[in-house]
């Protein structure tokens, strides 16, 4: 893991960018400042399995994910066909990215090699999934790579460490600083409006409600994070009594814009507690 940590962070940085999600512009050294902006995530799609066909790119991915997630009753995750042609066809900022990046070397290639690599970027942007798989995926970052479910290993112990380091420093974009100091866990949000939090050893949560702030992350998830986190003191630099935190007994909860889908497993005080919390709090934040 760490020859490929060193392979992936040639190509992008570590950094916070105080930019916005989707702002053409490079950091140190001519990279992308992280992964976790459009012009860091299109980088490292470009190093993606570059020597498979398209198909092949994107299965596996898609493996890995469904690997992350495995476990639940129902199928959780799927592929939105209609959000992937919409990316395709109305996707301009993204391919300005991706010619930018050729153009400064990040991407090598040539316009048709740039294509498929934005193909398989829109493709992984039209993967759907329900805040119970979004919540599983995060507990299995929290059990340091290992799904909480099958027991199967996914990520190794380093990868899951950087990923959780990026994820606080970088995860919820140019507010990402702000829920540092605010909310003290990492997390990961997304312009459809879902909010992944994860507690490190103790489990997740994950919660979807579209409208977005400025910053492009839902308004009623980061309001709703806050306050449950308050209520528990669930902040880093505030931890519940280290009792049952075991990482083999991480759990999920899992909440839709409504407030009323709720999942959950594990035997952890913290994520009892966490549980008890987010139903009392969900319909007070829907208001």
């Amino acid at each position: 893991w760490y020859q490929r940590r060193v392979r992936v962070h040639r190509s992008v940085g570590k950094e916070p960018s105080g930019f916005g999600f989707n702002k053409i512009a490079l950091g140190i050294g001519d990279k992308p400042h992280n992964p976790l902006i459009n012009i860091g995530a299109i980088t490292v799609a470009s190093l993606i399995k570059p020597e498979d066909n398209s198909s092949d790119r994107f299965e596996a991915c898609y493996t890995q994910y469904k690997a992350l997630a495995r476990g639940l009753r129902t199928r959780s995750l799927s592929f939105n066909n209609a959000v992937y042609l919409s990316e395709r066809e109305s996707g301009h900022r993204n391919y300005a990215i991706g010619h930018y990046l050729v153009n400064k070397g990040c991407i090598e290639g040539n316009t048709s090699s740039l294509m498929q690599i934005l193909e398989l970027y829109f493709q992984l942007c039209s993967i759907e999934a329900d805040v119970r798989a979004v919540s599983l995926i995060g507990a299995t970052l929290a059990n340091g790579g290992r799904n909480v479910f099958t027991g199967e290993r996914v990520l190794s112990k380093g990868s899951t460490q950087n990923m959780l380091s990026l994820m606080f420093s970088c995860g919820m974009y140019d507010y990402s600083g702000h829920w540092a100091f605010e909310v003290g866990l990492p997390a990961k949000s997304g312009v459809s409006g879902v909010i992944m939090a994860v507690l490190p050893n103790v489990g997740s949560f994950a919660m979807w409600s579209p409208p977005l702030d400025s910053y492009g992350n839902s308004v009623r998830g980061v309001n709703f994070t806050k306050r449950i986190l308050t209520s528990g003191r669930g902040h880093l630099r505030h931890p519940f009594s280290s009792q049952g935190t075991r990482s083999y007994h991480t759990g999920c909860i899992g909440m839709d814009s409504q407030g009323t889908s709720s999942y959950h497993t594990g035997s952890t005080n913290r994520i009892s507690q966490l549980t008890s919390l987010a139903l009392k709090l969900a319909r007070r934040v829907r208001k």
